[in-house]
């Protein structure tokens, strides 16, 4: 045999029999832990682990190594997969696959995002088909589900982690909304059931279907502002490459409409100082007609400022209440009753 064709072989049989690509978020350190715990010994797969989360050291490929007996470490872009071996996306950068080998990039962030699990998923899909499965675990919102459906599309397998069993389960009962999902077990059946499955051949491939064109939606990217398009009834994606599913869309508005509320009371805030101000410069110069006109406006901008942040916390602002604030408008308000009582 030829040096290459031993390559090949080699190759080949250091390739996995199957992808496991796996997504979690709130709750979710501990379903992974309990799922590698589980894993049987040796097993003909390699996992792919993103958890959401915004930075800190990236210590999650230790821990499973250690729950599981499998090697395990941070994803590396260019990476070859192998079989029995855990890798862990690292924090701040996505993590997807092309072959058989890993990607990691920055890219644009997905449902707010980076690393997200939908590009994973997504990749999976397309590059392994009906040999991928997904597993969709513990979370916040609807992450994940897109990304599941394309594997199930494809002829993968999906698996979800029973709800009951989630710290939080909004992403296994999304993942279920939006799949007919082949198992939905606890975390820790997941690791002997994979190895069930590896074991078995895969599932039929299934024809691609054709993507939902893109059309404009008339809204604006909550990242950078950008025209975003609607793609199909429940995604959204700007041109620079940021993704919303249509639950963290709406949620994302809520947050900026939030915010905006915010600093609309911030410049409120500032108009009544600077119009204080104003006032007593006025008296310093005995323009007191002047400083009384002042001394109004900051009035009715303390009243408005007070409607204001009562509209933010019912709309569930989570800033706390400024009791000297308060205080102040209750004080302005019993002036401007005085005042016009005795106008009366």
């Amino acid at each position: 045999m030829s040096i290459m064709g031993k390559r090949a072989d080699r190759d080949s049989a250091r390739r996995p029999a199957r992808l496991v690509v796996i997504g979690a978020s709130m709750g979710g350190v501990e379903a992974l832990r309990a799922l590698f715990a589980a894993v049987p010994r040796p097993i003909a797969t390699a996992f792919v682990v993103v958890l959401h989360r915004s930075g800190g050291p990236d210590v999650l490929s230790d821990i499973l190594a250690r729950d599981s007996g499998l090697p395990g470490a941070s994803a590396r872009d260019g990476e070859r997969l192998e079989p029995g071996r855990i890798y862990v996306a690292p924090a701040g950068f996505h993590t997807w696959i092309e072959g058989d080998r890993l990607r990691v990039t920055l890219g644009p962030r997905e449902n707010g995002q980076r690393p997200a699990v939908d590009p994973l998923f997504r990749s999976a899909a397309r590059s392994w088909e009906n040999r991928a499965i997904g597993v969709v675990l513990s979370g916040a919102l609807d992450c994940g589900a897109r990304g599941l459906a394309e594997i199930k599309g494809r002829g993968g397998l999906a698996i979800v982690q029973d709800p009951s069993t989630a710290i939080n389960p909004q992403m296994p009962e999304s993942a279920l909304d939006a799949v007919s999902a082949d198992h939905v077990v606890p975390p820790e059946a997941i690791g002997p059931l994979v190895a069930r499955l590896v074991k078995k051949a895969p599932p039929r491939r299934r024809a691609v279907r054709r993507p939902a064109s893109e059309k404009p939606s008339g809204f604006m990217c909550p990242e950078c502002n950008g025209p975003i398009s609607e793609a199909g009834s429940e995604a959204y994606r700007c041109r620079v490459g940021h993704r919303y599913s249509a639950e963290r869309f709406f949620d994302e508005k809520e947050l900026r409409l939030e915010n905006a509320l915010w600093e609309a009371l911030n410049v409120m805030q500032e108009r009544i100082e600077l119009s204080h101000r104003m006032a007593a410069r006025a008296r310093d110069k005995g323009h007191t007609t002047t400083a009384g006109r002042y001394e109004s406006r900051a009035g009715d901008t303390a009243e408005n400022a007070a409607l204001l942040r009562d509209l933010i916390y019912r709309l569930g602002g989570a800033l706390p209440i400024d009791e000297a604030a308060a205080v102040a408008v209750d004080e302005v308000r019993q002036k401007r009753g005085r005042k016009r009582a005795r106008s009366v």
